[in-house]
């Protein structure tokens, strides 16, 4: 196969844009952050859930230690913001899940009040993460005020619906 230097030119940009793809899409906008440059995780959810892009109010699909993909949607029929965690996939995701040693979760509340609770460490690491993005960004402040006779459902499958039960107790408030 012969190959003239034009060729070897577009090869190079083919693959360097096949291997930039892993980086930030430039053209995203700030409420879905580090999907690919094709936005094929954010096509992924739309065409799963069924949902509009419009109704994706926040997504962030960085996953590491302590911080597995989720999405904040809204579901408009229902009246509804919902919190969507995602479950192990990854090998970042399963050393969060051996994160085993016990976190003492305190609930001030009753009927908790003089109850010990603890909770896995790599759950309560994952939710702490989740929380404080949801709180810097001001997620669920601004979804409520858009829509504040919207109920908040928080859920997760595998190591995701773990994260949604402790930040389903953080976020209590």
């Amino acid at each position: 196969m012969f190959l003239s230097d034009s060729s070897y030119i577009h090869l190079l940009n083919f693959t360097h844009f096949v291997f930039s793809c892993r980086r930030q899409n430039p053209r995203a906008n700030e409420s879905i952050l580090f999907d690919n440059c094709l936005m094929t995780n954010t096509a992924a959810l739309k065409q799963s859930s069924g949902i509009n892009e419009d109704d994706i109010l926040f997504s962030m699909l960085i996953n590491d230690i302590y911080m597995t993909p989720f999405c904040v949607v809204r579901d408009q029929e229902k009246k509804k913001v919902v919190i969507s965690i995602r479950g192990s996939m990854s090998l970042m995701d399963a050393f969060t899940d051996m994160t085993v040693s016990i976190h003492r979760l305190r609930i001030d509340e009753e009927p908790f009040g003089d109850l010990k609770t603890y909770c896995h460490m790599g759950l309560f690491m994952t939710a702490v993460t989740i929380r404080n993005l949801l709180a810097d960004r001001e997620i669920l402040v601004k979804a409520f005020q858009m829509h504040p006779d919207y109920d908040l459902i928080i859920c997760g499958h595998s190591l995701g619906a773990g994260v949604a039960a402790v930040l389903s107790v953080m976020l209590k408030d």
